[in-house]
């Protein structure tokens, strides 16, 4: 009987080692995909944010070029 009760008992933790170990690793694996594609979304749009600025930096030189140059052909 002893033996038997034993047995059941291992057998449960057994069990809860096996439930915990699989959810621990369902619950890190996606917390580590996760981790990975909030970070590329941030470079992505750090890049954007980049892409952007130097865009309109360069819109505001080309304009002021044009502004020039048609300012020196009015006279």
């Amino acid at each position: 009987m002893q033996d038997h009760a034993r047995d059941l008992a291992i057998a449960a933790v057994g069990k809860n080692l096996t439930y915990g170990g699989g959810t621990s690793a369902v619950v890190f694996g996606l917390a580590t995909s996760d981790l990975a594609a909030f970070g590329g979304l941030l470079i992505a749009l750090v890049g954007l944010g980049i892409q952007i600025y130097f865009k309109r930096k360069a819109d505001r030189r080309e304009a002021e070029y044009h502004a020039a140059r048609m300012s020196d052909l009015g006279k």
